[in-house]
């Protein structure tokens, strides 16, 4: 009585021997002497939109084509029998080429690599600024289910209250880092309402690092509330340098030439101040 079995991943290949298959997707001969793990690597790193995932609970022996069959699905000798090659020659049972089916079956993600799976997230937020709803998009999803099986997408409310604050307190420590040490530096600063009418202030810093390169770091980026008076913001000013320790290290602060900034850092914080070069010519135009 003969049985046969059939995966997915010998679809792409032809058996030519004992030891090797040909890849029928772009002919190259592959050993499988051991067993297929040769075989699977071939496919996920030269054809990696191939998808071979085996249905089947046991495991799988790859088979020899009998003469004249051109399917790959052939079958196979009887447990213990052996198979004859074209040269008429004894060959041992295929038995010895079985592949365990958990080698398909996607491991449990590790700590340490889905750390790294979210910190990639998290680029597609802080970097190229996507929405937190792309992580309940069915697409998205999908993509990244292809991608890794293994890895569950956060929620949208995960994203929001754990992921983004672990964020911004990495990259505050790092600018908190390269700001050590620095003797003095510069700041630009500008204010600008939202189309939905909200008010932000953003500041930068600017410095020379001691190995004698410019340096330039964000230093906050936030909701600005209550009018725009030289007051207001001469306070949001000393909050966000005294964040940063940067009292008596301020050498300029370049700004438009609007008088309610001006004179929040000439008059009030008694800093030196410089009209921005390109917002004056566009005054001038």
């Amino acid at each position: 009585m003969k049985r046969s079995r059939r995966s997915e991943l010998w679809n792409h290949f032809t058996v030519l021997d004992e030891e090797f298959a040909k890849c029928g997707l772009c002919g190259k001969k592959l050993s499988y002497k051991t067993s297929t793990t040769n075989l699977k690597k071939h496919i996920e790193r030269s054809h990696v939109m191939v998808n071979f995932a085996t249905n089947s609970s046991r495991s799988v022996d790859p088979v020899l084509p009998e003469p004249g069959e051109a399917s790959l699905a052939v079958e196979l000798p009887e447990e213990g029998t052996t198979a004859s090659s074209t040269q008429g020659e004894a060959v041992p049972s295929t038995s010895q080429h079985q592949t365990a089916i958990t080698e398909y079956v996607p491991k449990k993600m590790g700590l340490i690599q889905k750390k790294k799976v979210d910190s990639k997230l998290m680029g597609l937020f802080t970097k190229d600024y996507q929405p937190f709803s792309i992580v309940n998009d069915s697409g998205f999803r999908s993509f990244v289910h292809a991608l890794n099986p293994a890895y569950e997408i956060p929620s949208r409310r995960t994203v929001t209250n754990v992921m983004l604050p672990a964020a911004y307190a990495e990259a505050n420590e790092k600018v908190q880092q390269k700001l050590q040490g620095i003797k003095t530096i510069c700041l630009t600063t500008d204010c600008w309402t939202s189309a939905s009418n909200e008010s932000y202030m953003a500041v930068t810093g600017h410095f020379i690092h001691e190995q004698f390169r410019l340096q330039s770091v964000l230093l906050e980026c936030s909701h600005f509330s209550g009018a725009h008076t030289s007051s207001n913001l001469s306070t949001a000013l000393i909050k966000i340098t005294d964040k940063f320790s940067l009292g008596g290290k301020i050498l300029m602060v370049v700004t438009d030439n609007a008088p309610n900034i001006k004179n929040a850092i000439s008059t009030i914080l008694k800093w030196k101040h410089f009209g921005c070069y390109a917002h004056t010519l566009n005054l001038v135009v």
